[in-house]
C-alpha cells in the first residue's frame, strides 16, 4: 500500500479500513519490521498494530499465535551481525511480541508451554545481540536491549511465569549489562530495565536472599574492574551503562515502594551505585 493509506488509517484514529482483509494488511505491516525506513517501520507498522492488537482486540487466538510464532523466527534472522539492518526486524519483532504479552496480560489466551517458548525466544535472542545500537542516523530507532527489556517486562507480570522463570530474567539483566560490550547505552534502557525489575519485585515470589545475591554480581564485576574503566572502552561502557541502570532501579523503587521491605538490598544498592561513580 501507498503511504497514504497508512497515513489516512492514523488520521482516523487508527481505525481498521472497511473493504480490506485483515490478515493482507496485517503481513504487510509485519514485513515493514524489517525496513530501515523509520515512517514505515515505526510510525505506521508498529503504531498501527499496538492499537489494533492492544486497543481493537481485532485479532483471533489464532491470529495472535500465527504472528508470535512469525516473530519469535525473526528474533533469529541475521543474529551475529553488526551494523546491517537486520537488526531493525529482530528488535521490532521483539517490541511487537510485547504487544500480544500485553494483551495475554489482560485477556489470557497462551498457555505455559506458549510463554515458555517466548521467554526461551527473548532471553536466546537477548544474549545473542551483538548490534546495540539505539539510533540509527537516517533510520531511526533500532534499540534491541530496551525493545527486549519491554517483552520481559510484560512476561514477568504473569502469573504463569513461576520463581525459576522471574530468576532467569534478573539472571539475563545481569548478564545482558556485563558483557563489556562496547556500547553506551542512550535510549532509555536503564529506565526500561528497571521497570522489569520493579515488575518481578511485585510477583513477591523472590526472597530478598535473591535480590541481594543478584546484586552482588555488579559488584563482584566493579570490584575486578576498578583498574580498568579508565583504559578500556568496552569496561567503561558496561560500568556506564550498570551505573545508569542501578540509579534508574533505585529512582524506581524510591517512586513505586515496591522495594520498601527490602532494606538491605536497598542500602547495598546505594553503596554500589556510590563505587561505581564519581
Amino acid at each position: 500500500m501507498e503511504r497514504d493509506f497508512w497515513q489516512a488509517i492514523i488520521v482516523n484514529n487508527y481505525a481498521f479500513p472497511d473493504g480490506h482483509d485483515v490478515v493482507s494488511l496485517t503481513n504487510e505491516l509485519l514485513e515493514y519490521l524489517a525496513y530501515p525506513d523509520e515512517e514505515l517501520r515505526d510510525r505506521f507498522a508498529y503504531n498501527i498494530l499496538a492499537r489494533w492488537i492492544v486497543r481493537d482486540s481485532l485479532y483471533t487466538s489464532q491470529d495472535l499465535r500465527d504472528m508470535m510464532n512469525l516473530l519469535l523466527a525473526n528474533l533469529t534472522l541475521g543474529l551475529g551481525e553488526q551494523n546491517t539492518d537486520s537488526v531493525f526486524l529482530r528488535s521490532y519483532s521483539a517490541l511487537v511480541l510485547s504487544l500480544i504479552i500485553f494483551l495475554h496480560n489482560r485477556a489470557p489466551f497462551l498457555d505455559e508451554g506458549e510463554l515458555a517458548a517466548i521467554l526461551d525466544g527473548a532471553l536466546d535472542y537477548w544474549m545473542r545481540e551483538i548490534d546495540l545500537r539505539g539510533y540509527v542516523a537516517g533510520k531511526g530507532l533500532a534499540a534491541p536491549v530496551a525493545h527486549v527489556a519491554d517483552l520481559l517486562r510484560f512476561l514477568a507480570r504473569s502469573p504463569l511465569l513461576l520463581e525459576v522463570d522471574l530468576l532467569r530474567i534478573l539472571d539475563a539483566i545481569a548478564a545482558r549489562l556485563l558483557l563489556e560490550a562496547p556500547a553506551i547505552f542512550h535510549f532509555d534502557e536503564d529506565d526500561r530495565l528497571a521497570l522489569v525489575v520493579i515488575e518481578v519485585m511485585r510477583r513477591n515470589l523472590l526472597p530478598e536472599l535473591n535480590f541481594n545475591e543478584w546484586l552482588g554480581r555488579f559488584n563482584a564485576w566493579q570490584n575486578a574492574h576498578e583498574n580498568d574503566i579508565r583504559f578500556d572502552f568496552a569496561v567503561h561502557a558496561t560500568a556506564h551503562n550498570v551505573k545508569h541502570f542501578l540509579r534508574a532501579l533505585y529512582c524506581r523503587l524510591a517512586l513505586s515502594g515496591v522495594g520498601e521491605q527490602l532494606v538491605d538490598f536497598r542500602r547495598e544498592m546505594l553503596e554500589i551505585i556510590k563505587d561505581y561513580s564519581i
